[in-house]
């Protein structure tokens, strides 16, 4: 009798308890982040800023060219006045050193005007990739995406041919995404924010 007893309230405890696990929702699917990708190397390549700024770069180079051009025809004139003169005279001393003194300042001038074009350079390129990671965060959220991983995916050359073993082992491992949904792809919508933005800090001010 106390067996089939203890049988019955084993039965009614597991039949009480079948609803229950039945009724939890599956967990992984609630809890799972959404990804993104964004290819920030395009991203910062098709932007209205950068473009502008090679522009003005390019002008700012050409300038230095010209003024550099300027020094070198100023060198090899007074280089021509020394070489028409007799090395033992005195004039000839004297036009010796006014050349090495020009030749040396313009070694210098061009040193200086070469690394501060690098650190305006720098300081440009982490400016922009700044501007991208914060339009890629406010399109992650509007968007409610958890994680956005950089996309890079360099194409492989047809002609393998024209290619060193280690070149092409170094474009399949520099490939951070191998395949990527189009509807996870923030790039153009960020590209669109940067540029809805920078024109903002470009207009003409009434």
């Amino acid at each position: 009798m106390k067996r089939v007893l203890l049988s019955a309230v084993l039965g009614l405890a597991v039949l009480t308890c079948v609803p229950l696990f039945a009724a939890e929702p599956p967990r992984a699917a609630t809890d799972s982040p959404k990804i993104a990708v964004a290819n920030t190397a395009k991203i910062f390549s098709d932007t209205q800023e950068l473009k502008d700024l090679k522009q003005k770069m390019e002008g700012e180079q050409k300038m230095l060219q010209n003024v550099a051009k300027e020094r070198n025809d100023k060198i090899v004139a007074l280089k021509s006045s020394r070489d028409a003169l007799k090395p033992e005279t005195p004039q000839y001393q004297e036009k010796n050193a006014e050349l090495l003194k020009a030749a040396i300042e313009f070694e210098t001038w061009g040193k200086i005007n070469q690394a501060n074009f690098q650190h305006e350079q720098k300081i440009q390129m982490k400016l922009l990739f700044e501007k991208i990671q914060v339009a890629v965060e406010k399109i992650a959220k509007q968007k409610g995406f958890d994680l956005v991983l950089t996309d890079q995916r360099p194409e492989l050359p047809d002609d393998i041919d024209q290619t060193t073993v280690e070149q092409l082992r170094g474009m399949i491992n520099s490939r951070t995404v191998i395949y990527a949904n189009q509807k996870v792809d923030i790039s153009a919508d960020a590209l669109a924010m940067l540029d809805s933005e920078y024109r903002d800090t470009t207009k003409p001010k009434n």
